[in-house]
């Protein structure tokens, strides 16, 4: 599932994703420490050529790893610029 909304959201010219997770105790530790980490671009958002890295120190995407509910929602071009001009950001941190 990770991978389609990648291709569909790519697709339509989303560069970026915000990662959310559903919330509960089930959630695991590194997917709530990726939701919530400030970067370049926003809280929790990433792009979807660069995504965060897992526990493991691979790439990943949210809805990858076996049995995760989470999920990218679409962040637009003008949202992450808007974040940026606000200051909403942590300059250099990519992942």
């Amino acid at each position: 599932n990770g991978q389609l909304n990648q291709k569909r959201q790519s697709a339509v010219g989303f560069n970026y994703f915000k990662w959310k997770t559903v919330g509960d105790a089930k959630v695991r530790d590194r997917h709530r420490e990726i939701a919530n980490k400030l970067t370049a671009y926003g809280r929790g958002i990433y792009r979807w050529d660069n995504p965060p890295l897992s526990s493991r120190g691979e790439p990943i995407i949210p809805g990858q790893d076996y049995q995760d509910r989470c999920s990218g929602i679409p962040v637009s071009d003008e949202q992450v610029a808007q974040n940026q001009k606000e200051g909403k950001v942590a300059k250099g941190v990519y992942r």
